[in-house]
């Protein structure tokens, strides 16, 4: 068939299907035609006509044969058939148009380009039109390293780290810029204590001449403000020098078992960490403990009052291989409650991530992270 046969098969097709649901009754008749038909088929119309419709009888008014209509009376002729369609016309009239919409296939919708010289309408809200800044990846571990997830030389027994470094290095633990912080292991006592008295014991450290700091004992690392961090920050010199550590009751300056000595800064002592038994006086021991040296360097983005904010710009930024995260603070001022920052890094690494935040026109400062609220075991 011809695209110029389409509309003339369509139109007879349309009036078959009509004409076959007004015999079954499914359609009213709204043409004389139809009508006609009905009657000649001898089906009356059944719905219900207006008041002066239903008295009107046509065999009764009908005018005897060969008389006269009177003068200025004008002959009324039969009207049931056109009286049923007039009562009709309007349903019937909307019954078709609603099967004929449902017979005609859809229109086709044409798909145009938007006009030339229109922006297009806005799709996203205004935190996601943000531009997003790419961060290339910055760790690199190169031959000269001795332990870690990303050093190809690493030893077996320093392939992963408990520290969480991926990468060590051989040497220069202890330059002059180097910085650390202990992280302390729960104290193991060599004998069955009762948990009452083990709770109410600390381990007590002081590296070079900084004053004692103060942890329990044993406790879930949860429980407090940094973790099993110590607050105290060390210079790898002091750690070398000296480190003390005295288990005690809390509350009170006498020893009960107590750990002296330098620590020899090394690929060991960074990737795994260091065991410290804890001995009284008499060499007799009573527990041990392990204690972690962390980097301190933390390269600070941004503080603000709420952390949507903060999670706002992190959304902006793509790193390559770090991870920005947003903490909570003890800070004073509410402005500064929130912190969004990189870390920790050592020193050198930490100063690389600033050059490079600052050359995609960020601002960043290093940080200790003194207030952060880290909560790590």
């Amino acid at each position: 068939m011809k695209d110029d046969e389409l509309p003339e098969a369509t139109e007879e097709l349309e009036a078959l299907v009509a004409e076959a649901l007004v015999r079954q009754g499914e359609l009213l008749p709204t043409t004389t035609e139809e009508v006609a038909l009905l009657e000649r088929d001898g089906i009356a119309f059944e719905g219900e006509l207006p008041a002066k419709l239903r008295e009107f009888d046509p065999e009764r008014r009908k005018p005897a044969p060969n008389s006269a209509t009177p003068r200025g009376i004008q002959q009324v002729k039969p009207r049931r058939a056109w009286g049923a369609m007039a009562a009709t016309f309007v349903a019937g009239a909307a019954a078709a148009a609603i099967a004929l919409l449902l017979l005609r296939p859809p229109p086709a919708v044409q798909v145009s380009s938007e006009p030339a010289g229109l922006a297009a309408p806005a799709s996203s809200t205004p935190s996601e039109q943000v531009p997003l800044i790419e961060i290339p990846p910055l760790k690199r571990c190169g031959k000269d390293c001795c332990a870690g997830t990303d050093c190809e030389s690493a030893k077996a027994d320093l392939a992963s780290c408990p520290t969480g470094r991926t990468c060590v290095g051989c040497t220069d633990f202890s330059s002059q810029d180097s910085a650390y912080r202990l992280r302390l292991g729960n104290f193991r006592s060599s004998e069955v204590v009762d948990q009452k008295a083990l709770e109410a014991l600390d381990v007590c450290v002081r590296v070079g001449g900084s004053p004692w700091s103060c942890e329990p004992a044993y406790q879930d690392a949860a429980a407090r403000p940094m973790g099993r961090l110590l607050s105290t920050i060390s210079r790898a010199e002091d750690l070398i020098a000296s480190v003390e550590i005295e288990l005690r009751i809390r509350g009170a300056n006498k020893a009960y078992g107590a750990w002296r000595s330098g620590i020899k800064l090394g690929p060991n002592v960074m990737c795994k960490g260091l065991g410290v038994v804890l001995e009284e006086d008499n060499g007799r021991h009573v527990g041990g403990l392990s204690v972690f040296l962390e980097d301190v360097f933390y390269v600070e983005l941004a503080r603000a009052a709420n952390a949507a904010e903060l999670l706002q710009k992190k959304r902006s930024i793509r790193f390559g291989d770090l991870e920005a995260t947003v903490l909570d603070t003890t800070a004073a001022n509410h402005d500064q409650r929130y912190v969004l920052t990189l870390g920790p890094f050592g020193r050198e690494f930490a100063e690389r991530v600033r050059s490079e935040l600052a050359a995609k026109s960020l601002g960043a400062s290093l940080s200790f992270g003194a207030d952060y609220r880290l909560g790590r075991p």
